[in-house]
This record gives structure tokens, C-alpha cells and sequence, in this order.
């Protein structure tokens, strides 16, 4: 494990292009947060998954379902992550760390609960499991929209609500026909 955490001082790397993040926080957010707040939601969560760059973890991610070691490997992409941020990026690092925290507080690294979990984390755990659900893998298709929000609703036995913040739950459903459209014109 402790090779995950080796970053080599890669200050080279950037977040990669993801269109669908500004839509999606602009769908979710809209009558929650200001124009302001959710500018900055688009330029933090898009560095969520900046150490999956780094080889170690792009091996982990090349389609294959993961072994349980690989998985506790490819959750070291949220410390490494942050370590990968130049100082100064307090709010961003926090975003990378927490973004797979649950508000159960069944997540990792920290078991953060509730509102020990930025708003901004939140809000990417919730992009990316409809994102991880929508999107084909070797191992499982992509699922339809109508399923993808329904598995987050209502679980799955690997999803389940009580992962995510209520009131973004409740925006989801709330706004699931808007969400569709917006995937099929985006085409994600």
C-alpha cells in the first residue's frame, strides 16, 4: 500500500476536461447555491480524481473488477491526491480527500458522517456514482438513466441513501427528468 502514496513531485498534472461537471453542479445546485458557489464547485470537483494519473493507480483502473487489496489501493487515490496539490488549496484538497466519504459515515478515508463532509465533496460523491453507474466498464454495462437514479435512491446493496447528503438526494429525484436530458445532450 504504502507505493500508492509516491507522487514524485508530479506538479505537472491537471484535472481531465469533464463538460459535464459545470451542467450537472449548475442542474443540482441551482436552488441551493448562488451563481458564486457554484462557479467554485465546477473548478473543485474537477480535481477530484487527479492522482488516478499517477501509473499506480492507472493500472488499478484498466477495466478489470478489483480484488479487495486492489481496492484499498485505489482508495489511496483520495490522501494521494491531496498530496499532489500545491499549498494553498485548502478547499480543493479537502474536496479530493472527502469525495468518497458517505454521509452515513460508512465512506473512507476518515468515516466522516453528515456535515463533517464539505458540501462540495458531497456533491461529487453523488456526480460520481450516477457518472460510475452510467458509464460502461469491462465488467458491467452502463445502466439507463432510470436505473442509475433509482439505484441511488433506493440502493442496491452496493449503493444505498443513506451514502449521500438528503437534501442533494432529494434534488436528484426532484430534477431526474431534467438530468436525463442533460446526459443525453452532453453525451457523457
Amino acid at each position: 500500500l504504502e507505493d500508492m502514496f509516491t507522487t514524485n513531485h508530479e506538479a505537472s498534472l491537471s484535472p481531465n476536461a469533464d463538460p459535464f461537471i459545470g451542467p450537472f453542479v449548475d442542474l443540482i445546485t441551482a436552488d441551493i447555491w448562488d451563481q458564486e458557489q457554484r462557479d467554485h464547485a465546477k473548478r473543485v470537483i474537477i480535481w477530484r480524481d487527479i492522482a488516478l494519473q499517477l501509473p499506480q493507480f492507472k493500472s488499478l483502473c484498466e477495466g478489470h473488477r478489483l480484488n479487495p487489496l486492489q481496492k484499498a489501493q485505489l482508495a489511496c487515490h483520495t490522501i494521494t491526491g491531496v498530496q499532489l496539490l500545491a499549498s494553498g488549496e485548502a478547499l480543493t484538497a479537502q474536496v479530493i480527500q472527502q469525495h468518497h466519504e458517505h454521509f452515513d459515515g460508512s465512506g473512507y478515508p476518515s468515516q466522516l458522517r453528515g456535515e463533517q463532509i464539505h458540501p462540495m465533496a458531497r456533491l461529487a460523491k453523488l456526480y460520481d456514482s450516477y457518472l460510475g453507474l452510467r458509464r460502461h466498464k469491462t465488467y458491467a454495462k452502463a445502466l439507463s438513466h432510470e436505473l442509475s437514479v433509482k439505484k441511488i435512491l433506493r440502493g442496491d446493496g452496493y449503493l444505498w441513501p443513506g451514502q449521500f447528503d438528503p437534501e442533494l438526494l432529494a434534488l436528484l429525484g426532484k430534477k431526474a427528468a431534467a438530468l436525463a436530458d442533460l446526459y443525453q445532450r452532453w453525451q457523457v
